[in-house]
């Protein structure tokens, strides 16, 4: 199971189904445990010495696909925005 499934069987409540936090910090965490799950697998990093983005940015390492698709969809999102300064 991924990170980011336990992250959301914990933030789910059992008798409603509806989530236990605001919309938005649960987004944020689903998104970080994606991210991690990334970093894991070695498909993203910080920035190191010999690359030419800022120090303390998060880099693609390995652009292959995972096997899974939100994975796979959120390494094509870092990908995009890898180098550019957008916020979001």
């Amino acid at each position: 199971m991924l990170l980011a499934e336990e992250l959301l069987l914990l933030v789910t409540d059992d008798a409603s189904g509806r989530l236990c936090g605001p919309v938005a910090q649960v987004d944020a965490g689903l998104g970080g445990a994606n991210l991690l799950e990334l970093a894991l697998m070695g498909k993203v990093g910080p920035t190191e010495e010999h690359d030419t983005s800022k120090r303390g940015r998060i880099v693609v390492r390995d652009p292959a696909a995972t096997g899974d698709p939100v994975l796979d969809a959120a390494l094509q999102i870092i990908s995009a925005r890898q180098g550019s300064n957008h916020p979001r």
